[in-house]
């Protein structure tokens, strides 16, 4: 079978009008997509892929390729210990007073565990600077706003001063966690596409802190074609995300033309069907509140091998999403269609080689590609790809 006739499984699939006229407009407007998800949406889990590089990053390069852009780096969140990074950090005072730098989960309520798109932020203490560079030619900074502690942030371009914003805000309603405004922006002037490095200083001192949320590197993808914002984060699960509502923030403030949701599958051992749809459920409640305008679609993950038996099954896990897109009219990516058990047939084999040791996350380039000509296929109404095991 070369390719099945139609998607299985998009239950009201006019669910996706929003998107598919955004879509028909990025020749002339930028057109802005979200990734929220876990490790296997990120990156893999493995120190080899870049940071928020993964599937989306393949998916954003071929929408902008038809357009005859380019995409690049996308977003980058302020991590600086760790993995395949972009970012450096630089300790001038000693503190290094960085939140969660190495990847662990984020947990609510605790204090300095401030998070926005992604969770990952960085505390920038004062007279400490991060660094980062890659390719470009214009670049936002997201930050975050508290009502107290703020600072001045000077932003150098190439060693050259290009301005500065403040991070404190006395309107928020409190220094508590989850009082705070996530997914500030600072832009750039247009640049020379190119390599570039950005510097970030914290020019307050004392408790003056900064928490940095990431960069979004443009390359001819600003003013028009797609921006596809990779915000998945190893270990984020939907739980994490309900206790998190700033990493909502930015669906209020960029109205994106289509948020994707895959969380849950990799790590249900941690909760099981219901607790997926519960999530679900509430991921697409606020964000249908927060951006009217925005389309959803939820996508599964492949069956992986290393899934514990006492745990819910991967049917009982799909049925919830479908069961989900169904009732809430949204579309669902159901990649099991087409990639069912890498390599679980009674025994662990792993046939194409996709799998990290781990047993559940990519390890191949050619896994996430599987993964990205699935999702571009589904967000251009075309055939989907054959299956990549020849069922």
């Amino acid at each position: 079978m070369a390719y099945l006739k139609r998607w299985p499984h998009t239950p009201n699939s006019s669910g996706l009008a929003k998107w598919r006229a955004a879509r028909a407009t990025a020749a002339s407007a930028p057109i802005d997509v979200f990734y929220y998800g876990n490790s296997l949406t990120q990156d893999g889990g493995s120190p080899t892929r870049f940071i928020q590089g993964g599937y989306p990053s393949h998916v954003g390069n071929w929408m902008n390729a038809k357009l005859g852009k380019q995409h690049g780096q996308g977003f980058d969140c302020a991590r600086v210990t760790g993995g395949d990074l972009h970012w450096t950090y630089t300790d001038n005072s000693g503190q290094f007073a960085t939140y969660n730098p190495s990847g662990g989960a984020y947990t609510p309520g605790v204090s300095g565990h401030l998070g926005g798109f992604g969770l990952w932020a960085c505390a920038l203490v004062p007279t400490d600077v991060m660094t980062y560079t890659n390719v470009m030619d214009r670049f936002d900074i997201l930050y975050i706003k508290t009502k107290t502690f703020g600072t001045t942030i000077e932003v150098r371009i190439d060693g050259a001063l290009q301005g500065s914003f403040n991070t404190q805000d006395a309107s928020q309603t409190g220094t508590t966690i989850n009082n705070w405004d996530a997914s500030n922006t600072w832009t750039s002037a247009a640049l020379t596409n190119g390599s570039h490095t950005v510097t970030l200083t914290n020019t307050g001192s004392g408790s003056n802190v900064a928490y940095i949320e990431g960069i979004f590197v443009y390359n001819t993808n600003y003013d028009t074609g797609f921006r596809i914002w990779n915000g998945a984060h190893s270990a984020y699960w939907g739980a994490y995300q309900q206790g998190s509502p700033n990493s909502y923030d930015i669906i209020k403030k960029r109205q994106p033309a289509l948020v994707i949701w895959g969380h849950f599958f990799n790590d249900k051992n941690t909760g099981n069907n219901s607790a997926y749809g519960t999530a679900a459920a509430d991921f697409i409640s606020k964000v249908r509140a927060y951006s009217p305008n925005t389309d959803i679609l939820l996508t599964t993950e492949w069956q992986c091998p290393g899934w514990s038996s006492s745990a819910a099954t991967y049917t009982d896990m799909r049925n919830a999403a479908l069961y989900i897109g169904a009732i809430n009219g949204i579309g669902v990516i159901d990649l099991g269609e087409f990639i069912e058990s890498v390599g679980y047939n009674g025994a662990y084999t792993d046939p194409f080689k996709w799998l990290k040791a781990d047993g559940t996350h990519q390890g191949s380039a050619d896994s996430f590609l599987q993964w990205a000509k699935i999702h571009y296929a589904y967000l251009n109404d075309m055939k989907p790809p054959s299956r990549p095991q020849g069922y």
